[in-house]
């Protein structure tokens, strides 16, 4: 493999890059440090049904989020790359009437919980309803919009400001009340806070209201978005079906400990996925197809970066959780193996995700993302059955690789694709329907 690697090619892309990673990256990693030193002592100080019972009202929230049409505020980096910067509110005005009925029905959701005697489940669902309204949409909008501008300065200083301030209050929190509603409260409030003052940052100091004004907007966001609904509902309960699988079924306290290892997947996927971030705008500007060649000619290259950084988050992941947390929270090393194995497959993937998000092709998103969904689904009914946390885990990570899969027979392999799809007519007519 090393003897078809392109070192000029790099050098080159080191040189390019090589700031504005370091300013995506290290905003992600002292991020995840701070949780990293943050997490044993909140927990040490929680009970591990409180906190299981949190992550369960966060699960709840977040699958109420894949009703609001993410996908309009991704696709509106298109548009800011290219400079029609009024894009940014026109995505964030048309989604936020989604967002008012995703809070209104996390507070009936609420209501219904205290009604059958869940009362730590209810009080904090209805706590984090409060970031359903105020606190999402202004955090990915401000980040999609530094994203698209290639502003990564901003986007390092917003980012570390958010993740410390809030680890910071959310342990102070812990350590003084040793109170879940407490440190709910805590938490989503500084979550709320950092992220509006973000938002009316940018606003203002780029006069974005003059551009969104004067309709420099790029509306396609809107038509990408809402095609992408149906998919992202499927994709968002794939992953959110382990929560609800967990909490209702193995307890609270088992969620508790699921949840440490899907947290550091996340902070690691973040860490991993730093490429869409960094390459998207340029992708943006460039052909398509030519863009996928030069993939295909690089893949070597990028397989030895998998390996690599497969085997330090395997490491760091084990290492973190024997040493640091509390021994309740033992069994998330057998998870976090699992989940890190699928981490090749997730860096290749990411940087074809790029490509073809860049191009704001709908149709190979859903079509992807549509077969890894149900066999993410099946899987985990399947495999959670008969193997219980263990075997949801197991799911999930093969999900990533089927996902890889798909997206590399796609792209890189189009031959064999093309082929596929003459063969078998009945997966082109589902494509043809997007």
């Amino acid at each position: 493999m090393i003897k078809h690697m392109n070192f000029p090619l790099v050098k080159s892309l080191i040189q390019k890059y090589f700031k504005d990673a370091s300013l995506i990256v290290s905003s992600q990693i002292i991020g995840a440090i701070v949780n990293l030193i943050t997490l044993p002592i909140i927990l040490s100080r929680l009970s591990i049904n409180d906190f299981g019972s949190f992550q369960f009202a966060l699960a709840i929230q977040s699958w109420l989020v894949l009703f609001t049409a993410s996908n309009i505020t991704l696709g509106a980096k298109r548009g800011i790359a290219n400079n029609k910067e009024g894009t940014l509110l026109f995505a964030f005005f048309y989604r936020s009437r989604f967002f008012v009925a995703a809070a209104l029905i996390n507070v009936l959701i609420s209501i219904v919980l205290l009604y059958f005697n869940k009362e730590t489940l209810g009080i904090i669902s209805l706590i984090v309803s409060g970031y359903t309204l105020f606190g999402y949409l202004p955090q990915v909008s401000y980040a999609e919009y530094l994203v698209g501008k290639k502003d990564f300065k901003s986007f390092f200083a917003w980012q570390t400001t958010s993740s410390i301030i809030i680890s910071v209050a959310s342990l102070i929190s812990a350590i003084a009340t040793k109170n879940i509603f407490v440190f709910a409260a805590v938490q989503i409030g500084a979550t709320i806070l950092t992220n509006v003052l973000a938002l009316i940052y940018i606003i203002i100091k780029h006069n974005l209201y003059a551009s969104y004004k004067n309709k420099e907007i790029d509306e396609g966001c809107k038509k990408y978005g809402l095609k992408l609904i149906p998919m992202e509902i499927l994709l968002g309960t794939s992953n959110q079906l382990s929560n609800f699988l967990i909490g209702p079924f193995l307890g609270l306290s088992s969620l508790a400990v699921f949840s440490i290892a899907a947290k550091m997947d996340t902070a690691f996927r973040g860490v991993l996925r730093v490429s869409y971030n960094l390459l998207y705008s340029d992708f943006a500007k460039e052909k398509y197809e030519s863009l996928l060649e030069n993939i295909k000619k690089h893949l070597a290259t990028i397989v030895l970066f998998s390996l690599f950084a497969t085997l330090i988050c395997l490491f760091i992941g084990v290492f973190y959780i024997k040493m640091f947390l509390p021994e309740d929270y033992s069994p998330a090393i057998s998870y976090i193996i699992i989940f890190v194995l699928a981490f090749p497959a997730f860096i290749i993937q990411s940087i074809l995700r790029t490509a073809v998000d860049s191009g704001l092709r709908h149709k190979e998103v859903i079509f992807f993302t549509f077969f890894a969904c149900f066999f993410r689904i099946g899987a985990m009914l399947i495999l959670g059955y008969f193997f219980k946390i263990i075997g949801i885990v197991l799911a999930l990570a093969l999900a990533t690789w089927l996902e890889f899969i798909l997206y590399y027979l796609a792209t890189i392999n189009k031959e064999f694709f093309t082929k596929m799809l003459n063969e078998h007519t009945f997966i082109s007519r589902i494509i043809n329907k997007f």
